[in-house]
């Protein structure tokens, strides 16, 4: 086991062949979303979407985004219809192309 104490560390990372340069990681920049629509859900509701946002592995917001793109995808008419829907916005696409600022054309299934 190898015991680092704080000299040993500023000595290791003074000698410049110690610090690598390396590409900066940023996280995704992600347009703003336009269109803020206040919503009022039954009493317990929003308890329930928590839990499977959850599950889903996303944020509320995210997860009622999804569903309320699945329910635009099956109701307008395919064979002339497409929706707009931010790229990150996860299984929502069938088939898509991708456009300016990050965001997506949702073809609609038949």
């Amino acid at each position: 086991m190898v015991t680092v104490t704080k000299q040993s560390g500023l000595e290791y990372y003074a000698n410049p062949e110690q610090v690598k340069g390396g590409k900066r990681l940023t996280p995704p920049v992600r347009p703003a979303m336009k269109g803020h629509v206040p919503v009022r859900f039954p009493e317990g509701v929003v308890e329930q979407v928590k839990v499977v946002a959850q599950q889903d592995g996303v944020t509320v917001s995210t997860w009622i985004r999804q569903l309320v793109t699945r329910e635009l995808e099956r109701r307008i008419t395919p064979s002339t219809a497409t929706i707009y829907s931010p790229k990150w916005v996860r299984g929502a696409a069938v088939e898509s192309t991708t456009g300016s600022a990050g965001s997506e054309r949702i073809a609609l299934r038949a």
